[in-house]
């Protein structure tokens, strides 16, 4: 993981006029060693890592936006992101005719995900240089950390102004986040794309509903596509699932995963989860896979599927879930189920007894799940030994086939090992 920082050095004298004026300052976003806000100026040609700008707008934007950020996902099934997220998530929607950098910002619950690209623009007064080369993730308490202590610096610059909007805005949110109920409301409404006090009252006590039933930690997972599928959701459950008993356990699982980033955390849980059942190199059969949660191949091939954009596990407690699934291939089911262990596994750190959810959702606890599904089915080690080097398209092809999952998950362990490169652009979209 990856540290955040935020500054302001505010220009002297700048103690008049109205909130642009007295919040007129020298800004500074780095990530890491990398500065987002390194320029280069249209006027004296120089370089500089701070950004002559007002803080106000900026501030106003991240108060604006302060739940969304916190906690609205991408959802990769919802397609290209529309203008309105676009505005809760890419800084430049700051605005205000200032030049702001080219930065994304993305929480996953648990992270914030930075991603900075630099984008030519030869009629403005800036041109910003800071890139990062691909998704970077810092811990969401501290971005929100540096977020807040700007905004009261910026508050307090503006303090004694008629009509002024900020410091409101930021009272307003202070008293969401001291008050646990108010908290829970407006991450929901986040959740589900919607800013504070503008969720359908009736999707609104279709969440909290959905949250008695299923637990606060499932519901984050589902209500990202609550609102396109609200009418579809009673559906899922009202019979026909598959019961599945968790037959393993691992010790020590939260201590286990402290301080690692998601993909970290489901690689090392499936390693552990190979080495105490003895299984070195080889590789995962179907009989194995489906018996660790209590059922067979033949009753997961029978069980029916559900048309929804996820996998839901109605706990019963004591590690026995009732399952809806919702892949119907040999290879995306063994994927399907190896997520689900995982969530059975790792979901122990949740402390309640919450319903397993595997979706398409770009969440911690999502990525926790590929990852240890990917690791659990087909190892980088022993897919290494079999590769030798060897990288084609058929070679990968011909790994697929032998561990039994997808050719895009041994593509995609190969790129996160460093043996091909990513082809993907700066941004997600």
């Amino acid at each position: 993981m990856t540290d955040f920082r935020l500054s302001a050095t505010w220009l002297d004298g700048e103690t008049a006029g109205d909130a642009l004026e007295r919040t007129r300052g020298l800004w500074e976003m780095a990530v890491g060693d990398e500065v987002l806000t390194q320029h280069v100026s249209a006027w004296s040609r120089e370089v500089s890592n701070a950004a002559p700008v007002s803080l106000y707008p900026l501030c106003r934007w991240f108060a604006y936006n302060w739940w969304r950020l916190g906690h609205e996902p991408r959802h990769p099934r919802l397609g290209h992101p529309d203008y309105d997220w676009r505005c809760a998530h890419e800084l430049a929607a700051a605005d205000h005719g200032f030049v702001w950098p080219h930065v994304l910002l993305v929480s996953d619950g648990e992270f914030m995900n930075v991603w900075c690209d630099t984008i030519a623009m030869p009629r403005q007064s800036l041109n910003y240089l800071g890139h990062l080369p691909g998704m970077q993730s810092v811990p969401l308490a501290q971005f929100q950390m540096e977020v807040a202590r700007l905004i009261a610096e910026t508050c307090e610059r503006v303090r004694g102004l008629p009509d002024e909007e900020l410091t409101e805005l930021w009272t307003l949110v202070q008293e969401d986040m001291r008050s646990p109920e108010q908290a829970r409301l407006r991450q929901l409404e986040a959740l589900m794309g919607y800013d504070p006090e503008e969720c359908p009252s009736t999707l609104v006590q279709v969440a909290l509903s959905l949250a008695e039933q299923m637990g606060l930690s499932a519901l984050r997972e589902v209500a990202p596509v609550l609102p396109q599928y609200v009418g579809k959701m009673s559906d899922c459950w009202g019979g026909g699932g598959l019961t599945a008993t968790l037959q393993c356990r691992l010790p020590d699982v939260a201590a286990a995963m402290s301080g690692m980033l998601p993909w970290q955390a489901g690689v090392r849980t499936a390693q552990r989860l190979r080495q105490q059942m003895g299984l070195a190199e080889q590789s995962v059969d179907d009989r194995l896979l489906f018996g660790l949660l209590g059922v067979t191949r033949r009753q997961v091939e029978e069980s029916q599927t559900q048309p929804m954009p996820m996998t839901l596990g109605r706990s019963h407690g004591e590690g026995s879930y009732e399952v809806f699934a919702r892949k119907r291939n040999p290879v995306g089911r063994r994927f399907e189920w190896a997520r689900l262990l995982g969530d059975a596994l790792m979901g122990e750190t949740d402390g309640e007894s919450a319903w397993l959810v595997s979706s398409d959702c770009a969440s911690a606890r999502q990525r926790r799940q590929r990852a240890f599904a990917a690791e659990f089915l087909c190892p980088f080690s022993p897919l290494e030994e079999m590769l030798d080097g060897d990288y084609s398209e058929s070679a990968r092809d011909e790994a697929a086939e032998r561990f039994q999952v997808s050719p895009q998950v041994v593509e995609a362990t190969l790129i996160n090992h460093g043996c091909l490169p990513r082809l993907d652009s700066v941004f997600p979209y």
